[in-house]
């Protein structure tokens, strides 16, 4: 099979993707990555060479992550069904909020006749809202829900949907049949060695996005950190990804004055999770966070909210513990319980441990896709 690969960005596809890519590398299908601009300068380096060491090529569009402007926006759509219709792939596989969007608008109004695998792994910044959005937030919502069904009105089509919630969402629209919505729980991750001993540290994995809930995490540690100074508290993502969350320089550099470690991204986070034995991503939204999968990998308790994509991600109480959205003090309670408790803590983290090996291996999740590759092509 001749297989595109659509997405945001390149570091996106490197953490959430590239195993697909490898896994098809290996069983000799044709392959290739089509993606807009870096959503983060420093990142993006590290990605790209990642993804071409792998063998995967790379064709960038001039489209961005978190790019508004209309002239720009259609340039890069443009560019992007030029580029598949050249590349005359056999499925499509997009992923991320934007990815999906061009590539079914292109792939519709370019007259391409591939079969198109839609990677729903969360909505983006426009979804995860709380009250008070702007007016422009609440346009570009309409507006991008209106391009969508556009986008998802094609032949030949299944929607990998990672929640409960999404498959609800999906399901329910008039343009999308039951039977073309699929539940994957993520993307998997690499099931390594048994952990061994933790340190005494609290991990935060993921970009400085308010979104991503580093404001209640960052706020819940300045307090824990004077209550237990035995403790560390790690924030772990890149400072500079290009979204409208972003949180800017100097709240991180606040933090850091604090006693929180900021080391930004870290391309090798396999050390820090098998250091920590908490991991606490308070998102307001998610598809199924791969970090929590990783958490869970290397036997490390989780603290996270009970919102989309996250509550799916552990077993209450068994694997790890759900505190409401945007609730600074619930996050600090819930850690608090966790640091002074450690018995708890270890067998929240045995029990994910085994969650994990049940239920995220990347090899596992990897081939079950790769099954539907082979249904569509032969149905098409």
């Amino acid at each position: 099979m001749r297989i595109a690969y659509v997405s945001n960005n390149a570091m996106f596809f490197a953490t959430h993707r590239l195993g697909l890519a490898e896994y098809g590398l290996a069983q000799g299908h044709e392959v290739a990555l089509f993606t807009g601009q870096a959503g983060s300068p420093t990142v993006e380096p590290w990605a790209e060479e990642k993804i071409r060491a792998a063998g995967v090529p790379i064709h960038r569009m001039g489209y961005a992550s978190g790019g508004t402007n209309p002239g720009v926006e259609a340039k890069g759509l443009w560019q992007l069904g030029a580029a598949l219709r050249r590349f005359r792939p056999d499925i499509v596989h997009s992923a991320s909020p934007k990815g999906n969007l061009y590539a079914g608008l292109a792939a519709r109004f370019g007259g391409l006749g591939a079969a198109h695998v839609f990677a729903v792994s969360g909505m983006g910044y426009m979804f995860t809202a709380q009250a008070g959005a702007s007016l422009r937030q609440t346009g570009l919502k309409r507006l991008y829900s209106a391009l969508l069904r556009q986008a998802l009105s094609r032949p030949a089509k299944r929607v990998i949907v990672q929640n409960r919630d999404d498959r609800r969402a999906m399901t329910a629209l008039p343009f999308v049949a039951a039977h073309e919505v699929v539940l994957i729980p993520g993307s998997g991750t690499p099931i390594g060695p048994a952990p061994g001993a933790k340190d005494k540290l609290v991990l935060f994995p993921a970009r400085m996005l308010y979104d991503k809930g580093a404001a209640e995490f960052a706020a819940a540690a300045r307090r824990l950190k004077a209550a237990h100074p035995d403790w560390r508290f790690a924030m772990a993502g890149p400072w500079d990804y290009a979204n409208p969350k972003a949180v800017p320089e100097a709240e991180i550099l606040g933090w850091q004055a604090a006693g929180i470690e900021t080391p930004g991204f870290v391309a090798d986070m396999g050390p820090l999770y098998a250091a920590a034995a908490i991991v606490c991503l308070p998102s307001y939204r998610e598809g199924f966070p791969k970090a929590l999968m990783e958490a869970a990998a290397a036997g490390a308790a989780v603290v996270t909210t009970d919102a989309i994509g996250c509550r799916d991600a552990i077993l209450p109480d068994m694997t790890g513990l759900q505190v409401p959205v945007a609730d600074t003090d619930a996050v600090h309670d819930a850690l608090d319980r966790l640091i002074a408790d450690p018995a708890l803590t270890a067998r929240l983290g045995a029990a994910g441990r085994a969650h994990a090996e049940a239920q995220f291996d990347e090899t596992a999740i990897v081939a079950r896709i790769y099954g539907l590759y082979d249904e569509m092509v032969v149905a098409r």
